[in-house]
């Protein structure tokens, strides 16, 4: 809603708002002062790409190609290059408008600090693996950060950070300064990946390059041609230390050799384990004769029912309340913690202990299963009619694609 200022902020918190997403233009002195004058929940954006105009005021793509950013169809004419004209002398084209992703690790603590209660990632179009990876380091510096107050982010993070998606490396938007060719990935928009190592030599369409990474099959490395163009190649075979490519292309010597596609971080990240959202529940377990067992799992948010067996009446010595709790409360590896389970039983039941399993393990499957939704009850909106605005010197400015628009 190119929400900048405090005013602007107070006013959505007079119509009910609760949390408001800053645009990504304030600086931390204007978030610090937006926090200590109003009881909004604050969002800022932490990592990703940045829009070279106003958040969400830019008119450019509408302009050119009809596709408004202002309803979430931009076309990102600010990735394509341009020609720039200064005192008559003509520059040669170039990715003037491009603007390079921002990064916030490095400053994660002072935005912390400044009083920001969530922190907003892009990942518009962007694979599982790099939002997986984004997530997990922001939470990961975020917790170490407000558990222990200590904080250095690690060479190997910042490796996989920029080995999974950087426009030229990153800049830290502008929670730090107000704008600068710094914040500007001249060369080309697109995913520039981690320089590895650098051309030694060429001979005609042979290529010598010194790396520092191993290199793997299926890796895709990027050289510079002579004409300041990229050659792309993907990996057939592994490599160490020193290699010969045989290349298509005229390339640079002494350039940098940038990986852009690592199997092994791909292959890593797809394997991490993410358990689902867990944290406290409550079992409520019904065992009544004449009834199929059932037992229910539920927090704050969420709950689930699954039934069981038929409970019978106990011939001999029924179960105890102790025996069932001691069931119930075999979770094994399941990520979950039980904060409280509530029984409803009859005075004299028996069920066998495989029956009563089988229904724990069913029903911490289903939990863990569902997707995770949070319900709110909204309620519905009520609008009130107003008188309308004179309509006596009122100046209305409208945009035509086509002669049938006029007409």
């Amino acid at each position: 809603m190119n929400c900048h200022s405090l005013e602007g902020v107070n006013f959505l918190s007079q119509l009910g708002v609760s949390r408001v997403v800053l645009g990504r233009e304030l600086n931390i002195d204007e978030i610090k002062n937006i926090k200590a004058n109003s009881n909004m929940a604050l969002e800022t954006f932490v990592h990703g790409a940045i829009c070279y105009c106003y958040s969400g005021q830019c008119l450019m793509s509408s302009y050119l190609g009809g596709r408004s950013g202002n309803r979430g169809r931009c076309a990102q004419p600010c990735r394509l290059t341009y020609k720039g004209q200064l005192d008559g002398d003509i520059k040669d084209p170039s990715h003037v408008l491009s603007p390079k992703d921002i990064e916030t690790l490095s400053i994660l603590p002072n935005i912390i600090e400044a009083g920001v209660d969530s922190l907003k990632i892009e990942g518009r179009m962007k694979s599982p693996e790099y939002v997986g990876l984004m997530t997990a380091l922001y939470k990961k510096y975020r917790d170490l950060y407000l558990e222990s107050g200590a904080y250095k982010v690690t060479q190997k993070d910042i490796d996989d950070m920029l080995q999974i998606f950087n426009r030229g490396d990153f800049s830290t938007g502008y929670y730090k300064q107000h704008s600068g060719p710094e914040m500007i990935t001249f060369v080309q928009p697109k995913n520039q990946g981690r320089v590895i190592g650098k051309v030694e030599s060429v001979q005609g369409k042979l290529v010598d390059i010194k790396i520092n990474d191993p290199v793997e099959p299926g890796d895709c490395i990027e050289l510079l041609c002579k004409d300041r163009s990229y050659y792309s190649l993907i990996m057939q075979t592994s490599m160490k230390g020193h290699g010969k490519l045989s290349v298509d292309a005229s390339i640079e010597p002494n350039s940098p050799v940038r990986r852009i596609k690592s199997m092994a971080l791909s292959q890593r990240l797809k394997e991490v384990n993410l358990a689902p959202p867990s944290g406290l529940v409550t079992f409520d377990a019904s065992l009544v004769v004449g009834t199929k067992a059932s037992l229910t799992i539920h927090d704050q948010r969420r709950s689930i029912t699954v039934l069981g067996e038929d409970v019978q009446e106990a011939s001999n010595q029924g179960m105890t309340e102790e025996k069932v709790l001691k069931q119930l409360k075999k979770t094994g590896d399941y990520p979950i913690t039980i904060k409280t389970i509530n029984l409803t039983l009859d005075s004299n039941f028996f069920m066998p202990v495989s029956h009563l399993n089988a229904l724990r393990r069913s029903a911490l499957d289903q939990w863990l299963s569902i997707d995770v939704k949070v319900f709110i009850k909204r309620q519905p909106l009520k609008f009130e009619k107003v008188k309308p605005v004179p309509t006596t010197n009122r100046n209305i400015t409208v945009l035509l694609r086509n002669w049938h628009q006029f007409e």
